[in-house]
Order: structure tokens, then sequence, then C-alpha cells
């Protein structure tokens, strides 16, 4: 919620939180979505990898779901602070994020469980591990910092190190995950051969779903 603002009123503070928390909750549904759909490609349930695929735009209705829930924890948590900046804890949005992050870590986890009861060697099991685990833990270091402040861990006084550190890892997410994506595929492809990534890619191009290119 850090943005600054022409010191705005408690109801407006509260209609700029609602809107981020939108796009937060949508962030974290999708990367769930991904996980997921990466997960039923391993398993070889193409079925449910383009129901996936298909069900993705939902994810704004769901997002909107819990927005309304979100809209009656915050009359008592939003702080508008003197410089016009916008803050406070959102107990709805924390227990999204983390329950997301657990999902995603569950779900890409099986992903590599189930490569280690093919005939993989150990070295592309490792690879595998490490590309399949690169998501889960880029979405912890880019949201983490917001999620203390969103759990009241940690108090947001609109300037610091927290206050910065935050703000600059939430805002990266989205390049982070583009990064990470372009460099596994320049790397699958220099190898010519790869791990899940490179398996679950054409598995998901069999199955018509096109959430894994979403990153």
């Amino acid at each position: 919620d850090f943005l600054c603002l022409p010191q705005p009123s408690l109801e407006g503070a509260i209609l700029v939180r609602l809107l981020v928390h939108f796009c937060l909750f949508t962030l974290c549904l999708v990367e769930v979505q991904i996980a997921a759909t990466v997960a039923s490609s391993s398993f070889k349930h193409f079925a449910a990898a383009g129901w996936l695929a298909k069900v993705l735009p939902y994810s704004w209705v769901l997002a909107g779901i819990l927005v309304y829930l979100d809209f009656f924890t915050l009359p008592d948590k939003t702080i508008v602070l003197a410089d016009g900046q916008v803050t406070g804890a959102a107990p709805v949005v924390a227990c999204v994020m983390g329950g997301c992050f657990l999902m995603t870590v569950v779900l890409y986890s099986l992903s590599v469980l189930h490569l280690t009861r093919t005939s993989c060697n150990s070295q592309v099991i490792w690879e595998a591990s490490f590309q399949a685990l690169a998501y889960p833990t880029n979405f912890l270091v880019t949201v983490f910092p917001t999620w203390l402040t969103h759990m009241a861990v940690v108090k947001d006084h609109g300037y610091g190190v927290h206050h910065t550190v935050s703000a600059v890892c939430l805002y990266s997410n989205g390049w982070v995950n583009a990064l990470t994506y372009s460099w596994q595929s320049w790397a699958i492809g220099q190898r010519g051969t790869g791990g899940i990534v490179s398996l679950d890619a054409s598995l998901l191009e069999d199955a018509g779903a096109i959430a894994f290119q979403v990153h």
C-alpha cells in the first residue's frame, strides 16, 4: 500500500487499499493456478491442465470476492500518514498471501517428487528441483516484506528500510518472474534437454494450457 497521496480521507484511503489488494489477490491466485497447471501436467492429467488454463480469467472474480471480505477489516486497520501515504495491516491479504505461498510450494514439490519416481538421473532431478522451486522462491522474496506489514509484525511508517525494501520487492515481482522464465528457457535451449520445466512446457502445449507462459 505504499502510495503517496495528498492527505486523502479515510474512505478514499480504504478505496485505494482495496484496489491495490485486488491486484495482490489476483497475483497470488495466478501463482497458484500456474503451480497447479505444472503439477497436473507433470502427472499427465492433461484434462485438468486444460481446465486450469480455461479458468485463469476467473481469478479476477475470486479476487473480487476476497476484496469484499477485505473491505470489512480495513476501516480499523487503515492508517493515513501526515504526508498522505496510506498504510496499515490487512489480515485478509496476509492470510491469502500465506496460503497461496504454501500451496505453490506443495504443488511444485509434488511435481519434483513425481519426477524422482521416474528413471531420470540425479543431475536432471536436481536441475528440475531448482527450476520448479524458483518461482515460489521469487514469490517469497518479493512478497514476504509486504506480508510482514499486513500481518502487523512490522509497522510501516512511510519511510525507513522496511518501507523501501517492501515497496521495491513487491513492485519487482513481475519482472523477476519474467527474468526467471527467460533464463530457464535460455538454459533449456542451451542444453537441448531439460528437467521438469522443459517437460511441462511440452505437456502444457499438448493440453492447450497457456498458463505456464504467464511467467
